[in-house]
């Protein structure tokens, strides 16, 4: 009468509708993977995972599905119906559970090993062309190193799309942009969503956009360069129309556009997934460098408390072996002050501007007694009149002095010495002008401070009438001849300084009033600056020529200011905001193809 008797007892299920108990079996335990939860044998035994038939099933349809996420579709695997019928079938009517399927299957295996072993043909119910697949490549090839790369289409996942791994010790080696253009699969989607972010006004020149984007993507050739920019190269060389390089909007695409890095250590556990390869590199810029250093602990390229070139060879590069990654590493000189040490680097642009200063070093520690001489000579007696127009003290400027001639007499416009005896050379050729050169710089910074010591004296009076104006001057001031600036301006710029103290002479004297103009090209000014400072902020890793345009520019906006505050001491080119924008323009097209 409905009373319970043993509440939730265990019962066989196969006593009481063996049919049913034999279709639960088969689609729990073996189309959905239950199977491979219990262990053969027991408690002790092995897992039914390694079961042949079942791990090669499994294999098989984890393989399909990875093609189908490579391939962005969900129409290759059969549904469950082709499996259930494929037991169905094989399985007698006696199995009805796990004890009865296992007894039967070691006896049926003994027979026909391979009795359960499913095919691709039958999981599969659109099999791919070989073509489509290879479209959608398993690894990367680029610089002779193989990428992994792995897919996954899940829309709203963080992994959505194609993921390469990549090895911390080699991450200095990852090509900028080449990821940008993904795999052959996808490069067509992508373009075709580029040209559909466009602004109206360029998207009307390529319509219908699939069209457009099918006669231009077989010239489209992966390489290190930004994909919209050779998307944008082909439309102009197809239509005429050249979109400006700042009308594109990759960044805007769906997440699954963009490559998704994975950075692993050396033990192959993951450190991190993000789609931005810049970012990955400058956070993890410091344990990059240790592990270079670490490979190097055999090489034994590092040496330090170097006063003289007694080390052999310098080479550029040095191919470094560790965790079975080849390590592209450059090694340099490293200014110490006091002496100069070996030391390996990350990227040849950094390792080159640290050899060019630490190579000055060394020329002043072997030529000790012209440095010596320099040092006793220079500004004797002018202590005061170098306090007085708020100058470094006279034993830094000395010591700038000092380094900066032999710079300009020794190495400025050289090739990189890598050896002992071109170095030698390099300094035997500059030696006659070190002590000529210092002198000029001397009898220079003694004329900027007479300028000075006047300007300053002004500011101060018209501190409390003219406060902004008095401010920008200051600031100017103390970026053009703050420390360090003697040693860190070339000598072509330096020679232009006494004239830029006294344009803020004229500025100050003539146009303290005039505050509407001044805040307008204080204003464009400011601007120009904030760009400066963001590119000088990278400046170690830029190339020689690019560093020497940097440079450039940041001597133009004060050419501005005398252009537009003391026009009748004249520029040294031509000037304006518009020289400056061109100029910025190829500072940054430069970077961003070097």
């Amino acid at each position: 009468y409905g009373l319970t008797i043993v509440e939730r007892q265990k019962v066989e299920f196969g006593k009481i509708d063996g049919a049913q108990a034999r279709a639960v079996f088969i689609q729990s335990a073996l189309v959905e993977g239950l199977y491979g939860n219990r262990r053969s044998g027991g408690r002790r035994g092995s897992s039914n995972k390694k079961v042949a038939f079942f791990a090669h099933n499994t294999a098989l349809l984890n393989e399909l599905h990875e093609l189908e996420d490579r391939l962005r579709r969900r129409d290759i695997v059969a549904d469950e119906s082709a499996l259930q019928s494929f037991y169905d079938e094989r399985l007698p009517a006696e199995v009805i559970g796990l004890a009865s399927f296992e007894r039967w299957r070691k006896q049926a295996e003994q027979s026909q090993p391979q009795l359960l072993y499913v095919s691709r043909e039958q999981l599969t119910q659109n099999q791919p062309m070989e073509s489509e697949e290879a479209q959608f490549p398993k690894t990367l090839c680029w610089a002779d190193h193989d990428y992994p790369l792995s897919y996954l289409f899940e829309p709203g996942n963080e992994q959505d799309g194609v993921s390469v791994d990549l090895a911390v010790e080699h991450l200095n080696q990852v090509p900028r942009y080449r990821f940008d253009w993904l795999v052959p699969g996808l490069l067509r989607d992508k373009c075709i969503a580029l040209v559909k972010g466009l602004p109206k006004q360029w998207r009307k020149h390529f319509v219908p956009v699939p069209s457009f984007v099918d006669k231009v993507l077989p010239l489209l050739v992966p390489d290190n360069r930004p994909l919209h920019e050779g998307l944008a190269k082909q439309l102009k060389r197809l239509s005429g129309v050249d979109v400006p390089l700042d009308c594109w909007t990759p960044d805007k695409l769906e997440a699954f556009y963009r490559m998704n890095y994975r950075l692993f250590d050396e033990q192959g556990k993951l450190l991190e997934s993000v789609r931005d390869l810049e970012l990955l590199k400058v956070k993890y810029r410091d344990r990059v460098q240790e592990s270079i250093r670490q490979g190097d602990s055999n090489a034994g390229l590092e040496k330090s408390g170097l006063t003289k070139w007694d080390f052999g060879e310098l080479p550029a590069l040095s191919v470094i072996k560790k965790n079975k990654h080849e390590i592209r590493a450059y090694p340099a000189l490293n200014d110490d002050n006091d002496s100069v040490s070996v030391r390996i680097y990350d990227t040849p642009e950094l390792a080159k501007n640290k050899t060019r200063m630490a190579l000055v070093r060394l020329a002043i520690l072997e030529n000790s007694t012209t440095a010596k001489y320099l040092r006793k000579s220079l500004f004797k007696g002018k202590d005061l009149q170098l306090k007085a127009a708020h100058m470094p003290g006279r034993n830094l400027l000395n010591e700038e002095i000092v380094f900066a001639a032999f710079h300009a007499a020794c190495f400025d416009g050289q090739e990189i010495p890598r050896d002992q005896q071109h170095f030698a050379a390099c300094v035997e050729q500059g030696k006659s002008n070190i002590v000529t050169i210092a002198n000029e710089l001397e009898s220079l910074l003694l004329k900027l401070a007479v300028s000075l010591k006047t300007l300053y004296g002004l500011l101060r009076e018209n501190e409390q009438r003219f406060p902004v104006v008095i401010k920008d001057i200051q600031a100017q001031l103390a970026a053009l001849y703050g420390t360090g600036f003697v040693s860190q301006t070339s000598l072509h710029w330096l020679r232009q300084y006494p004239r830029y103290a006294q344009a803020a002479l004229v500025r100050v004297d003539k146009r303290i009033g005039d505050g509407d103009r001044d805040g307008a090209v204080m204003a464009e000014i400011a601007a120009f600056w904030q760009d400066w400072q963001a590119l000088q902020a990278e400046a170690q890793e830029y190339p020689q020529e690019i560093l020497s345009e940097l440079e450039a520019f940041r001597h133009m906006i004060e050419e501005y200011r005398v252009s537009s505050f003391a026009q009748q001491l004249k520029t040294i080119a031509p000037v304006s905001a518009k020289r400056l924008q061109k100029q910025l323009a190829k500072v940054k097209a430069a970077l961003h193809n070097s």
